[in-house]
């Protein structure tokens, strides 16, 4: 079995067995979210559709590969790359490394 692990609220890390995603989460059912997506407007559905599809990411715990290094190093030599600390700093926002840890 696989772990992933997520930043969510009020939830446990989430699992990955046998393809499909298994959360523990301590004060929601998936019942009351299934409640939740019934009464949503349509409108809606897209948006949360994206947020969900983000909590389903499995972390990726796997050795860097010499490809991804590859790739990693090309995509910050594009112009106008600009790291997230950066981006962190110009709006005063915590260091993703500083919340997840």
């Amino acid at each position: 079995m696989t772990t992933a692990k997520w930043h969510g609220e009020g939830g446990t890390p989430t699992s990955v067995a046998g393809g499909a995603m298994v959360a523990s989460m301590s004060n929601v059912s998936r019942e009351e979210l299934h409640r939740m997506v019934d009464t949503m407007p349509a409108a809606e559905l897209e948006a949360a559709k994206r947020e969900l599809e983000l909590h389903c990411i499995p972390y990726d715990d796997e050795p860097e590969t010499p490809e991804e290094a590859a790739a990693v190093a090309e995509a910050r030599a594009e112009p106008g790359w600009v790291p997230l600390e950066a981006v962190e700093r110009t709006l005063g926002l915590t260091p993703w490394s500083a919340a997840s840890s």
